[in-house]
């Protein structure tokens, strides 16, 4: 089989994965602590963009953990000075299937993905605010004691997502003649990808704008280092008194990650041409955003309801209520059922229930309200950037049932 025909080379946004390892730090800093024992957080994941004030984080609630990441490109990490065929500014465009690792594989249709591993390292500044100087030092020993310090750990096995590169996906999905704009063909081309590829690929719509985005799962092992044990500080005078005593901490982390693909197509096509791409580096990936979910697979039934249909989404910057378009999930027969439902005071819940999921932990009820003369779902102060499950059943014999019923009415069923 030849092939090496048409082959291009790309990058993409740091934004996702820098936000899932910020999402591990926090997770683990928080798991070294009894439960509830922070009152409030914050994660700063936009890095670019305007950061909270000191006044701001100074009033939160009370202990107050506070993270902040940076990205480091110099070569003081471990294994920094790694040799020069191992870099990514030595690329080798041939034999792409031993020089690097595999991404995606079709043979049937000649279609190649590979990436191209870096070593990234992240330093991550971690602060305690404390309201008394007692619960500092008494937090700072415990601390101490928790976890090593000036020496290396590993955190194993951590699932990290990278995005893989919007020209590609638009390039395969070209090749196949499948429209990511139709649901059936996004389907199918869903099944498609995941029947290739090496790991498991999510496919993540953010309902409110539409944008679609793949995501390649891979595991990791973090290298961990606190470079020294824990900092006190003397606490912020306010009036007579003293308050936010603060404990800082300084967390290097250094991971493997794909961070250039390669795309490689056999004589059967070529590269193709498709409107309206963008290449451009400062497109996406710029806002960090925490949006990392673990795979996920909802219950089959909901009391007398069986699973039907689950699409994951984003949700959007900061807002009190974030707004999802749900009639996507219905076809045109179900959207039909559901406007007969509204027009003869029939409760559409008696056909369909949604359930919100954050990762695999259910969202209280009391915080996603359902309007289905809008098909609309919303969700009430929910967590910015962050994905969200919206699993959708059936009550099949109900369903079927009204369907007669109409269909009766309408005169389609002869006795």
């Amino acid at each position: 089989m030849s092939k090496t025909i048409s082959m291009c080379r790309t990058n993409t946004g740091m934004g996702n994965i820098i936000g899932n390892v910020t999402l591990i730090v926090r997770d683990f800093i928080k798991r070294l602590f009894p439960n509830d024992f922070f009152k409030s957080e914050f994660v700063d994941t936009q890095l670019i963009q305007t950061e909270m004030t000191k006044e701001e984080i100074l009033h939160k609630d009370k202990p107050c953990l506070v993270i902040r990441p940076k990205v480091s490109l110099d070569d003081d990490s471990l294994f920094g000075k790694l040799p020069d065929w191992l870099n990514t500014n030595y690329f080798i465009y041939t034999h792409l299937d031993s020089s690097y690792l595999p991404v995606f594989r079709d043979d049937e249709n000649q279609i190649y993905m590979y990436t191209n591993g870096d070593r990234i390292k992240m330093n991550f500044e971690i602060e305690i605010l404390l309201p008394t100087k007692l619960q500092q030092i008494n937090t700072a020993f415990f601390l101490k004691g928790s976890v090593l310090h000036k020496s290396y750990f590993y955190l194993n096995n951590c699932r990290l997502e990278a995005e893989l590169p919007k020209y590609f996906i638009r390039q395969i999905s070209a090749i196949l003649d499948k429209n990511l704009n139709d649901k059936e063909d996004r389907d199918n081309f869903n099944l498609y990808i995941n029947e290739h590829s090496q790991h498991y690929v999510s496919e993540k719509i953010k309902l409110a704008s539409g944008n679609l985005n793949y995501f390649y799962r891979f595991s990791s092992n973090l290298l961990c280092l606190f470079e020294n044990n824990p900092d006190l500080d003397d606490g912020e005078t306010q009036g007579m008194t003293q308050n936010n005593f603060k404990i800082t901490e300084n967390l290097s982390l250094e991971f493997w990650s794909p961070m250039t693909y390669f795309l490689e197509i056999g004589r059967k096509f070529d590269i193709l041409e498709i409107e309206s791409r963008d290449l451009n580096i400062l497109d996406e990936g710029e806002k960090i955003s925490i949006n990392f979910t673990m795979k996920f697979d909802p219950p089959v039934k909901y009391k007398d309801m069986d699973l039907y249909k689950k699409i994951s989404y984003i949700t959007d910057d900061d807002k009190e209520r974030d707004i999802v378009d749900i009639s996507e999930l219905f076809n045109k027969h179900d959207t039909s059922l559901i406007r007969y439902c509204l027009d003869n005071n029939i409760l559409v819940s008696n056909l369909f229930h949604i359930s919100v999921y954050l990762d695999d932990k259910i969202v209280d009820e009391n915080h996603i309200l359902i309007d289905w003369n809008k098909m609309e779902v919303i969700n009430i102060k929910p967590k910015i950037n962050d994905v969200y499950t919206m699993v959708l059943y059936k009550n099949g014999e109900r369903y079927n049932r009204l369907e007669h019923i109409i269909d009766t009415q309408a005169g389609l069923i002869y006795n």
